[in-house]
């Protein structure tokens, strides 16, 4: 029996990659994506279903200290705060500005107002 694992990206590719997405029409988005993916560690659905609520504080400014993961969308119905990276911080921030009145981090193209489904962001 095969087991399966992680493929690991060196820093050149994960910063081709970062390159290549900026270029697109959702730039901040897949950006927003990727990076919480690959620097925080989230999951297909932990990313798919984060909230602004979960990232901003109490003046709905994005954190720079952590991000929440609340445990109704972690695999293991755990809570969790994790540490806000640096270059995360700034998308998100873009990515806020953009659209204000958002509930979703991450937004469905053709959904406007609706958040990406797990397999879409997979």
């Amino acid at each position: 029996m095969s087991s399966k694992h992680a493929q690991i990206l060196t820093p050149q590719q994960f910063s081709n990659v970062m390159a290549y997405v900026a270029t697109g029409i959702n730039s901040l988005r897949d950006q927003a994506m990727l990076l919480l993916s690959f620097r925080v560690g989230l999951r297909a659905q932990e990313i798919a279903w984060l909230r602004w609520k979960d990232v901003t504080d109490a003046e709905d400014k994005v954190r720079s200290d952590f991000l929440f993961v609340p445990a109704n969308i972690t695999k293991s119905a755990c809570e969790a705060s994790l540490p806000m990276h640096p270059q995360l911080y700034i998308v998100l921030c873009q990515l806020r500005a953009s659209m204000p009145d958002a509930e979703f981090v991450i937004q469905g193209t053709y959904k406007s107002g609706k958040c990406m489904t797990p397999n879409a962001v997979a």
